[in-house]
């Protein structure tokens, strides 16, 4: 049993595949510190939600449609300074990395490490300082 001043870590989840949402969610819904608040399939529809939904972390896949990944963390972290934005990727481009880092990003997550990692991330996410990178 959780304490009664426990609050779970709010997490809004981004991707444009539903098979992938439903294994993130299956993964976050397996820690009982975790609660996904939120599912968006596109950039921009994670930039409204974030500002409608408030979340402690933003758990975004890179390649999404519309706008893209970089586009939507600049904007959240615009909106919100403390936003928390962790990204899924296939490859560590560099490249891509310091422009995610740029934006606002804290983490990026290569696919293979996300069923080890992820958890840990979000934890770190939502425990330090906005300017932080987790």
């Amino acid at each position: 049993m959780l304490p009664w001043s426990y609050m779970a870590i709010r997490i809004l989840l981004v991707d444009n595949s539903s098979a992938s949402l439903e294994k993130l969610r299956g993964r976050i819904d397996a820690q009982p510190d975790m609660e996904v608040i939120a599912e968006a399939g596109d950039g921009l529809s994670a930039i409204h939600l974030d500002g409608e939904m408030r979340p402690e972390v933003v758990v975004m896949n890179l390649l999404l449609p519309g706008k893209n990944a970089i586009e939507a963390t600049r904007e959240i972290c615009q909106n919100r300074p403390e936003a928390r934005v962790i990204i899924l990727g296939k490859y560590p481009d560099r490249f891509i990395i310091d422009q995610l880092m740029e934006a606002g990003a804290c983490r990026y997550l290569v696919d293979q490490a996300i069923d080890k990692d992820l958890p840990g991330a979000i934890r770190r996410a939502a425990a330090g300082p906005a300017d932080s990178v987790c």
